[in-house]
């Protein structure tokens, strides 16, 4: 989890601004919110869902939660704990995004 976690921080794109972490569960998107949290520096910003780094943006979301930027915002999608193949269940948010993080892994 952890390891997954980390290679997709590590792709975060300078545009655009704001980047969704997309979890398979509620279960699984509360774990990696938890971990973002302890990861933040201390001048972070971080509502427990969006964190507040300078002028990005990251937050952590469950598949089944509606997409909850506008059509316009552009966003980027990073997909933790689906393993090697996305179900279904992301498509409605990566119809949305703009940029779909890939990783190293």
């Amino acid at each position: 989890m952890i390891t997954e976690f980390l290679a997709v921080l590590r792709h975060l794109p300078d545009e655009p601004d704001w980047t969704v972490l997309l979890c398979p569960t509620a279960e699984s998107a509360r774990l990696h919110g938890q971990l973002l949290g302890v990861l933040l520096p201390g001048e972070a910003k971080f509502s427990g869902r969006t964190a507040t780094l300078g002028n990005k943006r990251i937050s952590v979301a469950a598949a089944s939660d509606e997409v909850f930027l506008p059509p316009d915002r552009p966003f980027a999608l990073g997909l933790l704990g689906w393993g090697a193949t996305p179900v279904l269940e992301a498509s409605e948010w990566q119809k949305q995004s703009s940029l779909l993080i890939q990783t190293d892994k």
